[in-house]
């Protein structure tokens, strides 16, 4: 990095990389090609994504 970032904005830069991972471990669990073990799998995954999201969010709405 060409500067040092502040607590907010590694925050704000967390929540959108763990958008990004949610929404394309999303659209694995809807291919269709994939099996139920894996797609399971996956699921399990994407929940534990978006509760790293959650916390994300909630510690940048605590001042």
């Amino acid at each position: 990095a060409e500067r040092a970032m502040t607590a907010e904005e590694m925050l704000k830069d967390m929540k959108l990389t763990l958008t990004c991972i949610s929404k394309n471990v999303q659209e694995l669990i809807a291919d269709v090609g994939i099996d139920a073990v894996t797609q399971n799998k996956l699921q399990d995954l994407c929940a534990d994504i978006d509760k790293q999201y959650y916390f994300v969010n909630s510690s940048m709405e605590v001042k």
